[in-house]
């Protein structure tokens, strides 16, 4: 199984991908998503679970996890699938230039499934950001796309909300609210699905 501190989830893409008109998404994040990979569950593995959930294949995989999660999906790529190569979260452990880093080891895939595998970095598309706000913005006031919040408040909220990034103990962006206390009818910790 996958080391539980350094796996958080991967696709933050969930609502967006069906509202441009693309199929079935599935994430590797919280197992109250439709459609998620649980990573920690003890009865079925990553892999049983992708066939289970994709049972024709992948196609499209944009991922921020790497190690095992990359393998298993590179085993189910379809013909001329493609792979967005965007973090690798399952490697957090440390500095990423000092220690063992684990690449892909079924790479081959990409080859035998005429797939092709290609490195993304937001740095180099600052130049799109004002139209892509505005796009998404646009999804989100049509009720297409539904950002998930989950707030934490107080200061020492902070440590348990960093350990919650890394362990998969939330649902969402992860907020934590510092400052004066304010009267609210949401509890500490619960998720929220709103239109922004």
């Amino acid at each position: 199984m996958l080391d539980e501190k350094a796996y958080h989830g991967a696709i933050a893409l969930g609502d967006t991908i069906p509202a441009l008109g693309y199929g079935k998404v599935v994430a590797s994040a919280n197992p109250k998503l439709r459609s998620a990979i649980d990573y920690k569950d003890t009865h079925l593995t990553i892999g049983e679970q992708l066939d289970k959930l994709c049972p024709n294949g992948i196609d499209y995989y944009f991922d921020t996890v790497g190690g095992e999660l990359l393998d298993e999906v590179l085993r189910r790529l379809n013909r001329n699938a493609r792979v967005v190569i965007c973090g690798a979260s399952s490697q957090y452990n440390g500095n990423l230039n000092v220690g063992t880093v684990r690449g892909p080891s079924e790479y081959l895939k990409l080859a035998e499934r005429g797939a092709q595998m290609i490195g993304f970095n937001v740095m180099f598309y600052f130049h799109r950001l004002p139209g892509a706000m505005v796009h998404i913005l646009w999804l989100m006031f049509r009720g297409k796309i539904f950002m998930t919040e989950q707030l934490e408040r107080g200061i020492e909220a902070f440590a348990p909300a960093m350990i919650k990034m890394f362990t998969g103990g939330h649902i969402g962006k992860l907020l934590v609210e510092i400052g004066p206390p304010r009267p609210s009818s949401e509890g500490t910790g619960e998720a929220s699905k709103k239109i922004v």
